[in-house]
């Protein structure tokens, strides 16, 4: 396995622990909660926003590791199958996790709104850029071919 195509891997290696580390942070936060008897159980098995707001932030932060990154995992495994999986994508991929770490810290910490949104938006506009070298590479390797 060439040496970005590990490092690709890795960078959705890096994304899977974040989303399991704010599972966990999520579970042992609703769990703390429950015990002491901060929420109502039998209105929290139909609404979700009955928990106190610690415990949402942490979760909406989880919620949101399957929004947009769903869009990083599809474009990993598009630049594996299509060929594409080089230092470009690789070093992309790094920059765009690292982002998500920063909004999820953001988020579950201070939860300053409009920081969290400008880097978002910067990671939005990674996947972007990992979007448009993939379209890029697809195309010319058609007309390569054709």
């Amino acid at each position: 396995m060439p040496a970005a195509h590990l490092v690709l891997f890795l960078s959705v290696v890096a994304h899977v622990l974040l989303v399991f580390f704010l599972g966990f942070r999520m579970a042992a936060a609703r769990y703390s909660a429950a015990k002491k008897g901060e929420v109502d159980l039998e209105r929290m098995a139909i609404d979700h926003t009955v928990w106190p707001t610690p415990v949402r932030k942490i979760s909406n932060a989880y919620m949101n590791q399957f929004e947009m990154p769903v869009l990083f995992y599809a474009a990993v495994l598009f630049a594996f199958t299509i060929g594409g999986a080089g230092w470009l994508m690789a070093i992309l991929g790094c920059v765009y996790v690292l982002i998500r770490y920063v909004h999820a810290f953001v988020h579950i910490g201070r939860n300053v709104v409009i920081l969290r949104f400008q880097v978002f938006i910067l990671s939005a506009i990674v996947l972007l850029v990992m979007w448009g070298y993939l379209t890029g590479h697809a195309v010319g390797s058609y007309l390569a071919v054709a």
